[in-house]
């Protein structure tokens, strides 16, 4: 232990771990043998042998490690041979290069999503547009500021459900809009576009172009999230009047 600067030595048999001596074993058995260079191996070992496959992965290694209050695991093949060996700080090392290595991928996405979303948000307000969430299994509509701006909706009435959604358009478009959204359910459902009128506060009507997209979904198809760009058409038609 000492020549190669080591804090254990497994002892096999043929490749196979049989156990394991550690440099906390020393004072033991220094206290326990007069002669501790008459014991044997077999004798001073630690046992039972705690072994993982080389195939599981460090959190398993931890797991296991903790449970059983071991500093070191032995590592095997399929074959039960002896391929090496993982200290727990060895393992939190690895943890920890693993857990900052995806924190930086973490950030770089995020900064690459705030870069989106700027550039999103620029094309909207350039060509007056506004956008919409639907979060479908929890019933949650997420406006865009310019959206509620463009709404003028006093904060306390900004749509927070579909059914809210709906109650801002006109009756004679509600199946319409309905329509459109029953069918994002399929599967093999593409964008869509529709149109159809949403009151402000001063009850004024405006015609709307709706486009929208599931881009979410769960397992069985069902749509998870979908994602609309509304167009104000009053402001880009002249024809489109507040009827």
């Amino acid at each position: 232990m000492l020549a190669n600067r080591v804090d254990y030595l497994i002892i096999s048999d043929g490749g196979k771990p049989l156990g394991i001596l550690t440099e906390r074993d020393i004072p033991r058995l220094l206290n326990e043998y007069p002669e501790p260079q008459a014991i044997r191996l077999d004798q001073s070992m630690s046992l039972p042998l705690c072994n993982i496959n080389l195939n599981e992965s460090v959190s398993t290694a931890l797991e296991a490690m903790t449970r059983h209050h071991l500093r070191h695991i032995m590592v095997v093949d399929q074959a039960g041979d002896l391929v090496g060996v993982v200290s727990q700080h060895r393992l939190f090392e690895q943890l920890a290069v693993h857990q900052l290595e995806a924190a930086l991928i973490s950030a770089e996405r995020e900064r690459e999503n705030l870069r989106l979303a700027s550039h999103f948000h620029l094309a909207l307000t350039a060509t007056g547009a506004s956008s919409w969430k639907y979060f479908h299994a929890e019933d949650h509509c997420v406006l865009s500021d310019s959206l509620i701006a463009l709404l003028d909706c006093p904060s306390h009435n900004v749509p927070k459900t579909f059914a809210d959604w709906l109650a801002l358009v006109h009756p004679d478009d509600r199946a319409r809009l309905n329509a459109t959204v029953n069918a994002q359910k399929s599967k093999n459902s593409t964008a869509s576009v529709t149109e159809y009128r949403m009151k402000n506060k001063n009850g004024h009507w405006r015609w709307m172009e709706d486009r929208g997209c599931v881009i979410e979904r769960s397992s069985d198809g069902s749509p998870l999230v979908t994602i609309s760009i509304l167009i104000d058409l009053c402001r880009l038609l002249p024809h489109h009047d507040h009827r």
